[in-house]
């Protein structure tokens, strides 16, 4: 049957009109392959036309695009099989080869039945050579000696065969010649019936062959028992029953001819009329890019400026608002104060439509989206635009979103507004070569940046080159705010590159597989998931009644949850049974108030050495943690540390006259430690002082030293050891009875995060360390220190706080200056022991003289030891 040859068709697998494109208007840039077969298209002479879009880079070979609608396969002669853009679901595999269908499927809905276009296209060559007006469904004899697969056993054989003109079935003589029914007397006492095809609900059983016990196929030819469902291979039956004749009779498979199908006209686009394509990443913000997408695709004056609309988004009426917004004084979003688009999830910006009542915002553009929408995403059927109830995750980003979609509700497949909008074609710095067209991905492709799993990508097939859509758009430069230079997104490893290099954020390692930023000016890297806003692809919209928080931890906003005992935190794994938290509706990830608090600090970065005395900084470290104004300056207070009532004291100490202490004659704070300054609660009774910030430390605490409880505020009855700085102490401490896990309140009270002369090319957090971890500054083993991960850099609490100069009252009249770099061959002017150059140590450069950080600090510097002037004791 000749093919008829028509200059412009309609596709089911593409919703613009194909045009016929002869070899000399082909472009450099496009990659040029089937988007059905997935095979390249040849161009090399001048009747190598094809069919094509070129606005979308989508192209057909011409038998692709005039393949019929419907067929029938051999191997699956019951129903006709219906021509599919795409597999009715990821991962679908082919029933006759076991590979997986990608894009043009044939389908039998009744029996779950699918032939890829490799399987299909081989017996529709076979179909289309013959010239024919019925099909009477003959086998005609091949006499010339040939290699070939059998269509009934599924064996290869030689020699003479049988060949369906039509559907290009082919047997070989002896499965041609087998008996419609036979008995194996000495296996089986039923009668066995041949059949072409196994049903479904026998198939999901999974037979086995009762000879050979191989797995029978659902393609080939099996010999069955109506009766009890005994089966075996034909080619096994025939085997057995050589010795045995019964009657052959006559067969028809029945198979219907199928023509081309013919294609309706359709206007061409002009090359006059293609749109510009678009060329990224774009310099530095991705939000205006997104907005520009959406305005693209909106019908521009929908609304015509009505002050006034009805959205099938929203059941309130929406008012026009054209005025920019004052982001500082809205309240309708609790992250960072910004009201988003209910649509697009994008900061809101003036003009747009707004529900008062309900905090709900819709920019003009997108309530000017269309209501329906064909989308290469999904050829099957029209996606309407909707609502979403509550999370859906969009079949395109595979993110969550409790914005406005496009659905279809026969397949349950969702679209969010910002990917319906994308451009069907880009070009992309990294990979110039050719354009690459948003398509459906084959299952087994991943992203070229990330490595993600792709449903749907900006690709070129000829180049096996797969984007994702939130690759696509990162911006081509960000910036840091302890970095001066901007970041470049880097495609491929740098030649100076080592196996050492790390994000600065996460402190995790680069993987030179994937995309990453870098300043070329610092050398120093981030991760693309870490160097932008956390709420960036976020596609989740909240009310502000839900308290919706961004957290590091988590790439969602997350709303606030009353305490639930069937829930846990899923960073320390508490229980929230009494208590607030946070949670993540799609993922179901929750975080505790504790965790969250956490994920805060880490905005308040303190620089360290302090210029000299430790001591002042520990106090502000404790009101910093301390609730100010818990006690609202009272006179008189009930402490839990204590038996009797404190009675403020507001007027400084005179240490000369102050015997309560044995130690220099100065009060020290049950609470801290440190020197007692005013103004302070005291029992003196029982010589008991406590800082006025030390008396309003919380009773409850959350710290990474001991993330699995909460920590509870205790006077210790005994002396105990804190398991941070590994002092023993005799003051508060916060506990953990469970675990017997103790804390002092200065350690309990250092800052998460810091920056440290001694390491400033990255900031050092607060985390447990493992057992082999030792201080950089005295080696001393950690269990919980100032950590750079990627630098394997450790300072302990002790070491972390000694000041940057310090003064020694005989032997130095020059300050002494903390020094970190080696000096061999001293010895400390104190103790007249030498200076391991593997440690810390001060220096006075002016006189040459060294000393050890333990022998200049006062002895006292650090002790948690408080001791009654009834006491002889000695610190």
């Amino acid at each position: 049957m000749a093919m008829e040859v028509v200059q412009v068709l309609q596709n089911l697998g593409h919703d613009h009109p194909l045009m016929l494109i002869e070899p000399e208007e082909t472009a450099d840039s496009w990659d040029l392959s089937c988007y059905a077969c997935e095979k390249p298209i040849l161009v090399s002479s001048s009747s190598s036309s094809y069919y094509g879009c070129k606005r979308c880079v989508f192209f057909l070979h011409k038998t692709c695009a005039q393949l019929p609608h419907q067929m029938t396969h051999p191997f699956h002669p019951q129903h006709p099989l219906t021509l599919l853009p795409s597999p009715p679901k990821a991962a679908h595999t082919c029933d006759v080869c076991g590979g997986h269908c990608n894009r043009f499927t044939y389908r039998c809905y009744d029996c779950d039945y699918d032939i890829d276009m490799k399987c299909a296209l081989a017996v529709l060559s076979i179909q289309q050579s013959i010239k024919h007006t019925i099909h009477p469904h003959q086998l005609i004899i091949l006499q010339m000696e040939s290699m070939f697969l059998c269509y009934a056993c599924g064996i290869k054989h030689e020699g003479t065969s049988f060949l369906c003109t039509t559907c290009g079935f082919w047997i070989n003589q002896e499965c041609a010649s087998s008996p419609i029914n036979l008995k194996l007397n000495n296996r089986h006492h039923h009668t066995l019936y041949l059949i072409d095809f196994i049903p479904q609900e026998v198939y999901e059983q999974k037979p086995s062959c009762e000879i050979c016990s191989k797995r029978i196929g659902r393609r080939f030819w099996v010999y069955c028992c109506s009766e009890c469902r005994y089966l075996v291979h034909l080619h096994c039956a025939l085997s057995d029953k050589k010795n045995n004749e019964t009657e052959n009779q006559s067969h028809d498979r029945g198979l219907n001819p199928i023509n081309l199908s013919s294609s309706n006209s359709a206007t061409a686009t002009s090359d006059a009329d293609l749109p510009k394509v678009i060329s990224l990443p774009v310099p530095n913000d991705p939000a205006d890019m997104i907005t520009q997408f959406i305005k693209n695709t909106a019908i521009q004056g929908k609304h015509e400026g009505a002050a006034e609309i009805e959205h099938g988004s929203h059941r309130h009426p929406l008012t026009l608002y054209e005025e920019p917004i004052d982001h500082a004084l809205s309240l309708f979003n609790v992250a960072s104060n910004v009201p988003k688009c209910c649509a697009c999830a994008q900061s809101i910006s003036a003009p747009f439509y707004n529900c008062l009542e309900c905090g709900f915002y819709l920019h003009v553009w997108c309530a000017e989206l269309p209501e329906e929408l064909r989308h290469p995403a999904h050829l099957q059927h029209t996606l309407f635009l909707t609502k979403n109830t509550w999370a859906a995750k969009c079949n395109c980003c595979n993110l969550f979103g409790s914005t406005i979609f496009y659905r279809c509700e026969e397949c349950g497949f969702y679209l969010d507004c910002k990917c319906a909008s994308l451009p069907r074609v880009i070009k992309h710095e990294s990979h110039d070569k050719h354009t690459l067209a948003l398509r459906p991905t084959p299952f087994s492709g991943t992203c070229i940046s990330c490595s993600a799993s792709l449903r749907m990508s900006f690709e070129c097939w000829g180049c096996k080159f797969n984007l994702c859509v939130r690759c696509a758009i990162l911006p081509r430069t960000v910036r840091h705010r302890y970095d001066k230079h901007p970041f470049t997104l880097t495609y491929s490893p740098l030649p100076y590159r080592t196996g050492d290099d790390f994000c600065e954020i996460c402190e995790e390692g680069i993987d030179s597989n994937r995309w990453f930023y870098h300043c070329g000016e610092c050398d120093q890297y981030l991760h693309t998931d870490c160097i932008l806003p956390v709420d960036q692809f976020s596609n989740m919209v909240y009310d502000q009644l839900w308290q919706p928080i961004n957290s590091r931890k988590h790439p969602h906003r997350l709303i606030h949850a009353g305490p639930n005992p069937n829930t846990s935190c899923s960073l320390c794994e508490r229980s929230n049974a009494d208590s607030s938290h946070y949670y993540c509706p799609p993922c179901q990830f929750h975080l505790c108030d504790s965790c969250a608090v956490w994920d805060e600090e880490y905005s308040t970065v303190i620089y360290l050495p302090v210029p000299d005395d430790s001591a002042d900084i520990i106090t502000q470290f404790i009101k910093n943690t301390a609730i100010q104004g818990k006690h609202e300056g009272a006179a008189e207070i009930k402490h839990g540390s204590h038996r009797h009532q404190l009675t403020l004291y507001e007027e400084p100490i005179d240490y000369a006259s102050s015997h309560f202490n044995v130690a220099w004659n100065v009060q020290k704070c049950c609470g801290c430690a440190q020197s007692i300054s005013a103004p302070f609660y005291c029992c003196l009774e029982c010589e008991f002082y406590l800082h006025v910030w030390c008396a309003e430390l919380p009773e409850e605490l959350r710290h990474p030293a001991h993330p699995q409880h909460t920590l509870f505020l205790t006077k210790a009855t005994k002396v105990g050891e804190c398991r941070c700085c590994n002092l023993f102490a005799s003051t508060l401490f916060y506990g953990c009875k469970e675990c017997g896990f103790y804390l002092d309140c200065k350690c309990a009270s250092l800052p998460r995060f810091i920056k440290h002369e001694s390491h400033d090319k990255h900031t050092l957090a607060l985390r447990p360390t493992p057992s082999s971890g030792t201080c950089k500054s005295c080696s001393a083993s950690l269990r919980i220190s100032f950590e750079c991960w990627g630098c394997k850099f450790n300072l302990c609490v002790r070491c972390a706080i000694l000041p940057c100069t310090i003064q020694h009252r005989y032997y130095d009249e020059h300050p002494f200056t903390l020094t970190y770099s080696p000096r061999d061959g001293n010895f400390c002017k104190i103790c007249e022991d030498v200076i391991d150059s593997n440690r810390w140590f001060y220096h006075c450069g002016e006189c040459d003289q060294y000393l050890h950080t333990d022998c200049i600090l006062p002895v006292d510097q650090f002790s948690n030891m408080i001791y009654s002037n009834r006491r002889s004791s000695f610190p």
